[in-house]
């Protein structure tokens, strides 16, 4: 169930015409009505002669949309006019196509309305339009509502769908709407709901129309729950984007149509190319910091460039397609605003550190910054193994010739114009990290193999992931308060990082959970 807020319009006749099928990218063969906050229906255009044995109706040349968008001041009063019920040809005086009752009509051209006399409803719009004395124009609402290819719901259910979406949209029993219901066969069944946004008290206040994407979002899953309906992703998680009016004219063909002439002819949407093959780098890479980013995009086709301020810093993103020209840069927010800009992919969780990306970014080095990184990759015992599968922790977990190793990250950014050395970094880090893992696992009371210490992200040779729910992420190791480390702070550095880890992962570093041969800790002789 997905919903789209339309274009609004100054002229509730543009709307009312485009729900019966004016104008419209699909055949609209009949509509069923929903009444909602209207006293007023559309009516079938059909005259009934009295005094005749003829059941049939003849049917009256349909008014234009700019007579009817009129306000009609003399009107006929003897004219008759009534409702055909569904399957029925003979004109009675049912008038049931208030409550949703299905109106067919012999077939006609394409994007014709379809024959209706709509001036009272029309003029009920424009009625409640009028008490609204600010300087607002676009003053009437057009939203849709779509089922899931296969869903339907009954006339009764769509009543209550409408009045429910209406309340969570803002509107209530002092503003005027209604629904068309239209079925498209052997596709989805959908509403178009028309508004009046003024509110029919002092003043004609706007109906509070802020954050209206999100709040009908937040409704169709309500909706979905409630009617027991396909629950669809929010378009944010599945990068969904609606393709618009324009597309179907330009591209030709169905909606598979035009998707797939937007990725693939001639004619590409390059932001569409770059929506598709992001997506895939999400879904499949799962990217946590601007590096794995970069990597993750260049890998589907994708470059990016950052655009920086004056000081040097981020402050948005571009993306160009491989294959698209070297000048196409397009921008985060023309490509997908709520995935795919700086702020939004920051909100995600997509970590960054100058001294720590902006090598991967293209951009320089800041200054006034350093950064060392180590690894430890510890080989693990059988019980710590089976462990992990018990716990489900988020761990880098490796293989190399039958054994099994976790991997540890240590990050240190440390400010340089004092007297520090990469050389003298590495060498108390390296040290540090030794006796961290020595803490953790034992290594020094001979409990476990000591670890392959790396620098700079790389990964051992000949060493396969199995499994990477952590990515490029570290424990931060502290920076020292003066020029170096003293003995107190390394000793402290140790205790609070080892113990850190501990209350993440030591359920799985030093299992306690009995097996058939003993029931602790890092025994390197025990199985599973």
């Amino acid at each position: 169930m997905i919903h789209k807020v339309a274009e609004f319009s100054d002229k509730a006749a543009v709307r009312i015409n485009y729900a019966l099928g004016g104008d419209h990218e699909h055949n609209v063969e009949a509509i069923e009505f929903i009444p909602g906050t209207m006293i007023s229906e559309p009516i079938p255009r059909v005259s009934f002669q009295h005094g005749t044995n003829e059941t049939a109706p003849e049917e009256v040349p349909p008014q234009s949309l700019e007579e009817i968008g009129r306000k009609v001041e003399e009107r006929s009063a003897s004219r008759d006019t009534f409702a055909a019920p569904s399957g029925n040809s003979n004109v009675t005086d049912d008038t049931s196509a208030a409550n949703g009752s299905q109106v067919k009509k012999p077939e006609r051209k394409k994007n014709k309305p379809l024959e209706y006399d709509w001036t009272d409803l029309n003029d009920e719009f424009e009625a409640a339009a009028s008490f609204h004395n600010g300087k607002g124009e676009k003053l009437f609402g057009h939203y849709m509502i779509r089922l899931a290819p296969g869903e339907t719901l009954t006339n009764e259910q769509w009543g209550e769908v409408l009045n429910d979406y209406m309340k969570a949209m803002g509107y209530d029993e002092f503003c005027k709407f209604c629904g068309f219901i239209h079925n498209e066969d052997g596709k989805s069944q959908h509403v178009h709901i028309l508004t009046c946004r003024v509110r029919m008290e002092r003043g004609g206040p706007l109906v509070n129309d802020s954050n209206a994407y999100e709040k009908g979002m937040k409704c169709m899953r309500k909706l979905e729950i409630k009617y027991g309906l396909k629950i669809v992703a929010n378009p944010e998680d599945t990068w969904g984007v609606e393709i618009k009016k324009g597309d179907f004219k330009y591209y030709g063909g169905d909606r598979e149509t035009v998707l797939k002439n937007k990725l693939e002819g001639s004619r590409k949407d390059w932001a569409d190319v770059i929506r598709a093959r992001a997506k895939e780098a999400f879904n499949t890479a799962k990217p946590r910091d601007m590096a794995e980013l970069v990597t993750a995009l260049n890998a589907h086709g994708v470059d990016i460039r950052i655009r920086t301020n004056k000081q040097g810093q981020p402050e948005g993103i571009n993306y160009r397609a491989h294959g698209s020209g070297k000048d196409t840069w397009i921008s985060g927010s023309k490509v997908i605003a709520k995935k795919l800009t700086w702020q939004n992919l920051m909100k995600q969780g997509i970590e960054y550190h100058p001294a720590k990306h902006n090598a991967a970014l293209g951009l320089p080095e800041p200054v006034d910054q350093g950064y060392v990184r180590l690894d430890a990759y510890q080989e693990l015992n059988l019980i710590q193994i089976e462990a992990i599968k018990r716990t489900k922790k988020q761990v880098r977990l490796y293989e190399k010739d039958g054994k099994r190793y976790a991997g540890f990250g240590f990050d240190h950014f440390f400010k340089t114009g004092k007297q520090r050395y990469d050389e003298m970094m590495h060498r108390i880090l390296f040290k540090l990290v030794m006796d961290i893992i020595a803490l953790l696992f034992g290594t020094d009371k001979g409990r476990a193999p000591h670890p392959i210490i790396m620098e700079d992200g790389e990964c051992p040779e000949g060493f396969e992931v199995v499994r990477d729910d952590v990515g490029n992420g570290g424990w931060d190791i502290a920076e020292p308060k003066e020029d170096t480390f003293n003995a107190l702070e390394l000793k402290g550095i140790k205790t609070d990082v080892s113990d850190t880890i501990m209350n993440e992962y030591g359920e799985w570093i030093r299992p306690g959970f009995t097996t058939k041969d003993s029931t602790l800790d890092n025994d390197m002789s025990l199985t599973a």
